[in-house]
């Protein structure tokens, strides 16, 4: 038996170490740590305007909440629904809320008389209000009704092991998901095992959650909190599958009843909504292709899409054909209200345009995409690279002993 030389033996050793270190169990943080980097450069480099010219934003900013007109924040919910109504009038396909209303308006005359009565016992007189201005809630309801809409919902993680699932008694599940699991797929494989596991969803009270859509609006940042990829869905228990605001917003702009998830036993492969296909992780995550960011004339602030002030937009004053036809999410910049993201191109961008941009990536068609079966590609990528280097090592201790003969 030849014995192999220390060159080929150094050279065996670290293929192997090279390929032990792309396993994703084994992978050292370092591994990842410089990846990202090269990924965030790369992407900061190339990253393109907005492209599907379908996703507008309505932006609670500071101009908006300075307004005498219309106060701080919280709106009462009867300035919400007049900003649906304005939104939906001016033939927005969706209307999408990056916010989540968890309690009654105590600005209400209702839920204001109750309060009265509770805690001063004074009855006070509604008889000089319409009817259907002495409940904000159901006021905001109607809006929401009269249309397409979505209201955001927080799923809070699941911490593992076997904990009860906490779902709120009002949260009545409008199955929108369809698994289809692929050929040769083993029945024991359950998908999901692979997804984000939520153990409560913090969502709207019951009229608003009647009245509209939920669907989360999680962020999931990597380990140095940087958002790279986002949760398409999120599984709640057994048997709940909820959207994201994103697919949810797109699934109802395209009139489509619900959307399927492919799997095999590897994770998700793919989400369908009718012919178009989303690629997602193995987690049903989308790797998220953000768009270069401009300074917005109206708001003062970076944005890679349309945004126009929600107090302008209550007065009128944005032009009927900004949002005609398009998604138009509801989201905050205001000081005090801003959910501020950290993402390969800017450290502190807003999380709904985080969903703006998922939206705008799904329908443009220009997804980024690391398939699950990636992670074999790249240790037989290693693996081939390790053998051909051999072979020359090989061919050429051969041609120096036929030379010596």
């Amino acid at each position: 038996m030849k014995k192999l030389s220390p060159v080929v033996l150094v050279g065996l050793l670290l293929t192997a170490l090279s390929v032990a270190l792309f396993v994703p169990r084994l992978r050292p943080s370092f591994i990842q740590a410089v990846c990202n980097y090269a990924y965030d450069a790369f992407l900061k480099r190339t990253c393109e305007p907005s492209k599907s010219g379908q996703v507008v934003i309505v932006d609670l900013d500071e101009a908006s909440l300075a307004d005498p007109e219309f106060g701080q924040w919280p709106w009462s919910r009867d300035k919400l629904a007049q900003l649906t109504r304005r939104i939906l009038d001016a033939g927005a396909s969706v209307v999408g809320f990056d916010i989540t209303f968890p309690e009654q308006d105590r600005t209400s005359p209702v839920v204001y008389r109750a309060k009265m009565r509770r805690d001063y016992r004074w009855d006070i007189p509604l008889e000089g209000l319409p009817p259907a201005h002495r409940d904000f809630d159901a006021l905001f309801a109607e809006a929401l009704q009269s249309g397409r809409t979505v209201l955001g919902g927080m799923m809070i993680p699941s911490t593992g092991g076997n904990l009860p699932i906490n779902t709120p008694a009002h949260a009545t599940y409008r199955n929108r998901v369809t698994l289809r699991r692929k050929p040769f797929t083993p029945d024991t494989v359950d998908i999901r095992d692979c997804l984000k596991q939520g153990q409560t969803i913090h969502m709207s009270i019951p009229v608003l959650h009647e009245a509209a859509e939920t669907a989360f609006f999680n962020a999931d940042p990597d380990a140095d909190n940087i958002v790279r990829c986002n949760p398409l869905i999120y599984a709640l228990g057994e048997f709940r599958i909820y959207c994201s605001l994103a697919l949810e917003a797109v699934r109802l702009h395209l009139g489509v009843d619900g959307c399927v998830i492919n799997y095999d036993e590897r994770g998700v492969e793919h989400i369908r909504l009718n012919d178009l296909i989303v690629p997602a992780d193995r987690h049903g995550r989308l790797v998220v292709n953000y768009r270069k960011m401009d300074e917005n004339q109206e708001t003062g602030l970076n944005s890679s899409f349309p945004s126009y002030s929600a107090a302008n937009v209550l007065r009128g004053g944005v032009p009927t054909q900004a949002l005609a036809n398009k998604i138009v999410l509801v989201g905050a910049s205001a000081v005090g209200l801003r959910d501020l993201k950290a993402t390969p191109i800017a450290s502190d961008f807003p999380g709904v345009q985080v969903h703006a941009t998922m939206i705008d990536n799904i329908l443009s068609g220009d997804m980024l995409r690391i398939p699950s079966w990636m992670d074999d590609v790249h240790m037989a990528a290693i693996l081939l690279m390790g053998i051909v280097a051999y072979s020359g090592q090989s061919g050429h201790r051969f041609r120096d002993q036929t030379g010596q003969l």
